[in-house]
């Protein structure tokens, strides 16, 4: 079983806070404590980002919002061998973590210690702009 963890983006300070609590109400998750004690809106201050349970190749947790580059070795229905190289936000959608961006249509666990983080949508959302 992974671990259930939350990380939240504070669109004030620009920075990346770790969330020690949830505070829920009507909506869902209305309010995010972190370490310190700080309180976070989630309606409109933070941004909140769910662990995936999976890290990267060097060890990093790998959480939504994550740019991670995929790197895969896999086979097509003709059992020819594809390198697969992604580069793409990791999202949460329909109960599994996806690439948003690239061909996999996939949940990324069928890639486990694949992938490298090498940054956020948040402080490098360069990252994802076509080349």
């Amino acid at each position: 079983m992974r671990d259930i963890k939350f990380r939240a983006w504070d669109k004030f300070t620009g920075t990346m806070v770790n969330v020690a609590t949830l505070d829920f109400g009507a909506i869902g998750a209305e309010c995010a404590v972190d370490d310190s004690g700080i309180n976070g809106d989630l309606t409109g201050e933070w941004i909140l980002e769910q662990y995936t349970g999976m890290k990267d190749v060097n060890g990093v947790e790998i959480y939504e919002g994550d740019v991670v580059k995929l790197y895969a070795e896999i086979h097509d229905t003709f059992g020819f061998e594809i390198t697969k190289k992604e580069t793409g936000k990791i999202v949460f959608y329909a109960g599994s973590f996806f690439i948003s961006k690239g061909i996999s249509d996939e949940p990324i666990y069928a890639y486990e210690n694949d992938f490298e983080v090498v940054g956020n949508i948040h402080e490098q959302p360069e990252l994802l702009e076509e080349k």
